[in-house]
């Protein structure tokens, strides 16, 4: 939304009407007019009536979910562009003449404003100011309706060029759409398609995603493959941060629809998950990361999870009283959907139960939406984790905390020999997603929803 962020989108407008308002002024007026204290006033009025026309974008997007919005979106889109623009024109002429009365009342003592003037000089500035208004509309609408980055290749002509590009892809698809056919009827299930895709837009272009296209109730999502992996997992957060757009408006949903999106979940959350049967290990060599992350796949799948992503972590741990002896232990770190919670988190807990080396083997906690957690796992730098016990005279049995410490030498050189041994591929964990190579070797995670 336009006043999501408010400062920074609003002082670039600021500016540019301020230019363009310097502009006319250098470019139309006679050169006798051309001193500081015109451009200073053509500069403000520039500004003003930019800003104005800005607020009014800003009022439409706000108003998206009522029922004016509603009223907009059963319309033509040509009718839609018609009516803002209208509704623009209306405030960018106001604004305008309104601004023309306080900055110049002085200096012209509204001599200016005659019948004549009327009758000549105002249809040509509603004329301009619609004008105006129908130019930003068809960009605003064909931008929300292809994307930023298409139509600038349109504009440029690269459009109809053959490039070879490296695409992240993320299918979105709304679930069980024939049964809500049924319920709802084929135009009210259209209604609830256009409506959902009307509300995910804000997050697919908050994650910096484009609009590939809308194949029934599909819509296609596409982002570049760049060299910086945080850029490169803009699709998993985009789908959670969907998931939390859908989700929060679930009552209007329900109220208007009497369903709701069936990929709408609650939220999301990071799992971390130490399987007591295949992490702990003496020798590293002993450890199978494939055997964890298949064991885990298989009871997601059985409790519904469609989607999870993330990766093995390893550490090397040590009790200082020797309560345990020194192993290597893997942590599974997983984002994935609250959907099915009810279902998973028991069914993980029973084949994890606590030890006395791993008295906290699961631990689950809310996500809140850096991708930092998606990078985690698969990070470069490991860590002794050394146990040490205090005893606090309030309790009567010693506390145990873990502190963290470099690896040494003898530990980290097995360490590297078994990842360079299973490769960076067997820490993944991807669970609804696959990676597909490309001619050049680069990976495309495609997301099949």
């Amino acid at each position: 939304m336009p006043f999501k962020h408010p400062f920074g989108p609003a002082s670039v407008i600021l500016v540019v009407g301020f230019i363009v308002g310097v502009g006319l002024r250098l470019s139309i007026d006679d050169a006798a007019e051309r001193d500081l204290a015109n451009f200073v006033r053509s500069g403000l009025h520039g500004s003003g009536i930019a800003f104005a026309a800005w607020i009014v974008q800003g009022s439409f997007a706000a108003k998206a979910h009522s029922s004016v919005g509603a009223a907009l979106r059963r319309m033509t889109l040509l009718a839609e562009v018609l009516v803002r623009s209208l509704v623009m024109t209306v405030v960018i002429v106001i604004v305008g003449l309104s601004l023309q009365i306080a900055l110049y009342a002085e200096s012209l003592q509204l001599h200016w404003l005659t019948v004549h003037w009327f009758k000549t000089t105002l249809p040509w500035i509603v004329a301009i100011g619609l004008t105006v208004s129908l130019m930003v509309g068809v960009v605003t609408e064909t931008v929300r309706l292809i994307g930023g980055p298409l139509l600038a290749s349109i504009v440029l002509g690269t459009y109809h060029r053959p490039v070879r590009e490296q695409l992240i892809v993320m299918f979105l698809d709304l679930a069980d759409s024939t049964p809500l056919a049924e319920k709802l009827g084929e135009l009210r299930v259209h209604d609830l398609i256009t409506r959902v895709f009307f509300d995910i837009d804000e997050p697919i272009n908050d994650h910096g995603g484009s609009v590939l296209s809308y194949v029934g109730d599909e819509v296609i999502v596409t982002w570049p493959v760049t060299d910086d992996p945080a850029r490169n997992a803009r699709c998993l957060v985009c789908f959670f941060a969907i998931e939390n757009k859908i989700s929060s408006l679930s009552t209007e949903y329900q109220e208007e629809f009497k369903t709701k999106p069936l990929f709408a979940e609650e939220s999301a959350y990071v799992a971390s998950i130490i399987d007591s049967e295949m992490s702990n290990r003496e020798e590293l060599s002993q450890f199978s990361a494939s055997g964890l992350i298949n064991r885990v796949k298989s009871i997601l799948r059985k409790a519904g999870v469609k989607l999870a992503a993330g990766g093995i972590d390893l550490s090397y741990n040590q009790d200082k009283i020797g309560m345990f002896e020194s192993h290597w232990c893997a942590h599974l770190w997983l984002i994935l959907p609250d959907s099915n919670r009810s279902l998973w988190e028991p069914a993980l807990r029973k084949v994890n139960p606590p030890s006395e080396s791993v008295p906290r083997p699961i631990k689950i906690m809310k996500w809140d939406g850096r991708d930092e957690a998606l990078a985690y796992a698969l990070k470069t730098t490991f860590k002794r984790r050394v146990s040490v016990h205090q005893q606090k005279s309030s309790s009567v049995v010693p506390q145990r905390n873990t502190s963290e410490q470099d690896l040494r030498v003898a530990e980290l050189i097995p360490l590297y020999q078994y990842l360079d041994s299973v490769g960076l591929h067997a820490r993944v964990f991807l669970l609804g997603a696959r990676p597909t190579m490309t001619d050049h070797g680069c990976s495309i995670v495609k997301l099949d929803l």
